[in-house]
C-alpha cells in the first residue's frame, strides 16, 4: 500500500490509520476509536492520548496526525453508519486529476 492508507478492518467499526506509509519502518497502527487527543510536541512529532489515558509518541506531526483521524472519521461514517454521503478529501483547492 503506498501512502497512509485508513483501513476499515470491519464493518462494524473498527478502522486503523497508520502514522506512516505501511512500508516505512516505524509505521504503527492506531485504532481509530482509542484515539482521545492529539497533542502537539514539535513539528515532526506528537503525543496520541488513548481513552484508558495511555500516551505514545509518535514520529509524525500533530497536523497529519490529526488528518488521519479525520479520513478515519469519514471512513467510519461511509462504511459503518447508514450515512450515505459523498466525501473528499481534496482540500487545499488544487484540482487533481481523477485517475
Amino acid at each position: 500500500m503506498k501512502g497512509r492508507g485508513t483501513c476499515p478492518l470491519d464493518p462494524r467499526g473498527i478502522i486503523a490509520l497508520p502514522t506512516h506509509s505501511s512500508d516505512h519502518p516505524e509505521c504503527a497502527w492506531i485504532m481509530y476509536h482509542q484515539i482521545r487527543e492529539v497533542i502537539h510536541t514539535k513539528k515532526t512529532s506528537c503525543y496520541l492520548t488513548f481513552h484508558n489515558y495511555t500516551e505514545i509518541q509518535v514520529s509524525v506531526s500533530s497536523q497529519t496526525m490529526r488528518q488521519q483521524i479525520h479520513k478515519a472519521a469519514v471512513i467510519y461514517s461511509i462504511f459503518c453508519t447508514e450515512q450515505k454521503t459523498s466525501y473528499s478529501f481534496i482540500t487545499d483547492g488544487r484540482k487533481r486529476p481523477v485517475r
